[in-house]
């Protein structure tokens, strides 16, 4: 809020090229990095204790990231009568409805989980096999936490790096990517292992 007024009043002439700046609603973009940085660590936390929990923590992310991008696109909305012939108002559009349909899935994915967990039984021999898979889960879980830190500082120092004022509407151009890119990719490994485990 204040790099906005900061920029709106004339006293900050670094973001010039950048409509990052211009609308104090992209400021709420900020809080949702936050939340998501708090959804990463929960999902490192219940990844040992419920995969169905795992997973909905990731529906649960990809729905804090087009929502945290609708408040983005909300700062770039132009009103008129030719709504889909801008190409924001199409961007915010079709975010809106990305993130009713995940709701949506998060709901019956939710909805589903409770009536498996209701039904489920094991006895002494699975208790031992899914003892040691639990026991490998909590490995995963403690790999991630470094290799998390390290890509969120490296992929941080990077946008930094590349921030310099001659390229730094290029660069808020693509924020919606950072980290999260490479975090997802680190996610996709996991969850094949998670099943190539869980087959044996």
């Amino acid at each position: 809020m204040a790099l906005i007024y900061l920029k709106k009043y004339g006293h900050l002439n670094l973001f010039e090229d950048s409509n990052f700046f211009d609308n104090p609603i992209a400021a709420i973009y900020t809080p949702f990095s936050f939340i998501l940085i708090y959804e990463v660590y929960l999902l490192i936390f219940y990844l040992p204790r419920s995969i169905t929990t795992y997973i909905t923590k990731q529906y649960e992310i990809i729905t804090l990231i087009v929502i945290r991008r609708i408040f983005k696109d909300l700062s770039n909305l132009e009103l008129s009568s030719n709504w889909f012939d801008i190409k924001n108002d199409i961007t915010f559009t079709y975010d809106i409805i990305t993130a009713l349909v995940l709701f949506f899935m998060i709901y019956v994915f939710s909805y589903l989980k409770g009536g498996l967990a209701n039904k489920s039984s094991t006895n002494s021999s699975e208790s031992r096999e899914i003892m040691q898979f639990i026991k490998i889960k909590k490995i995963m879980a403690t790999l991630l936490i470094p290799i998390f830190i390290f890509i969120g500082l490296f992929t941080f120092g990077h946008w930094i790096t590349d921030s310099v004022p001659e390229n730094l509407s290029a660069v808020l151009k693509d924020v919606n990517s950072l980290f999260f890119d490479e975090f997802f990719a680190v996610l996709i490994i996991v969850d094949v292992l998670l099943l190539l485990v869980s087959f044996f």
